[in-house]
């Protein structure tokens, strides 16, 4: 009896230890699927955050709000499209709900950063950003806006700025792999995942994804098979209501191309500029006296015209 009372035990216990051996790896190939699941949604989620659609060269999705932006409106229709907010002038409340809800809050500042050269001392073309910081009169705290802000380090005039002398200011750009690099890099400054207005209304451009290269397209342009988005570009000034900045140390602008559009949008009375960066390379000459033109009619010396940029700085700094 004593034979069978132990061997009905063992059967028992081998019993219990298969059924929890099989449960155990029931509940880890569980777990690996909740696992799964979650981090395909968040992918998704920070997808549909960042860019309202990305699609391949010439083609265009639907213009839907992007899925994350927190959206709050007067207007008393269910649903918007970008459409519906497109040619909305810069201080419109509708527009300035939709920038509030698009732009993306900086990193902490006990934030580590998470560069590719985390050792460098300027991470702008021919040491730009130290020459802007001399010209500033080594002011410290400043605010910038860099239209055009590529992965937020390389060739960036502004990071040397905000990591070593402790400025933040509003980076701008409508690139998604762009962005979604920048995102990565724990910059200390506001994101908005758009392109800036050639006017002073919202509007609807298709924006050509091509590195250092990215620009606003229309559709004459050949883009090959670069990946094209279609997005709202947001006025300067609305960005700047937004965040309520009256004065910009230092405005980096460089849309290949653009420059001059979106200068002509700046009310310099109404936002105080102390400086300056203006890509000139893609532009032609009678492009360029313009922009010279516009600049010193707002009180602004020609600092420097290096391979690339003009250098403005006002005179009353």
């Amino acid at each position: 009896m004593c034979v069978n009372v132990w061997r009905a035990e063992k059967v028992l216990i081998e019993g219990v230890a298969e059924r929890s051996l099989h449960c155990g790896q029931h509940t880890m190939e569980h777990r690996k699927r909740v696992f799964f699941a979650i981090v395909v949604a968040v992918l998704v989620i920070f997808g549909l955050y960042q860019f309202n659609m990305l699609t391949p060269a010439g083609s265009f999705l639907s213009n839907d709000l992007p899925a994350a932006v927190s959206f709050k409106t007067t207007v008393k229709s269910k649903a918007m499209t970008l459409t519906d907010l497109q040619g909305l002038l810069e201080d419109d409340p509708v527009l300035l709900d939709y920038t509030r809800g698009l732009l993306i809050e900086p990193a902490e500042r006990d934030t580590p950063y998470a560069l590719s050269q985390p050792n460098l001392q300027d991470y702008s073309r021919m040491n730009m950003s130290l020459i802007i910081y001399s010209l500033l009169k080594h002011r410290k705290n400043g605010f910038f806006v860099d239209c055009g802000a590529f992965d937020g380090e390389d060739a960036s005039v502004s990071l040397a700025l905000e990591k070593d002398f402790n400025w933040n200011g509003l980076m701008v750009d409508a690139g998604p792999k762009q962005i979604q690099r920048l995102l990565l890099k724990g910059r200390k400054s506001w994101v908005a995942p758009t392109c800036m207005s050639t006017s002073n209304k919202s509007m609807m451009v298709s924006f050509m994804e091509s590195e250092m290269q990215s620009a606003i397209v229309n559709k004459d342009t050949q883009v090959g098979n670069k990946a094209v988005v279609q997005t709202l570009c947001i006025p300067f000034h609305t960005f700047m209501k937004v965040l309520g900045i009256k004065k910009v140390d230092l405005f980096n602008l460089d849309v290949e191309g653009a420059e001059l559009e979106i200068l002509k949008t700046i009310d310099f009375n109404r936002v105080k500029i102390d400086a300056m960066m203006i890509e000139h390379f893609n532009n032609k000459e009678p492009v360029q006296k313009e922009i010279l033109s516009i600049m010193e009619k707002n009180g602004f010396k020609l600092y420097e015209k290096n391979a690339y940029d003009f250098v403005f700085v006002h005179t009353s700094v």
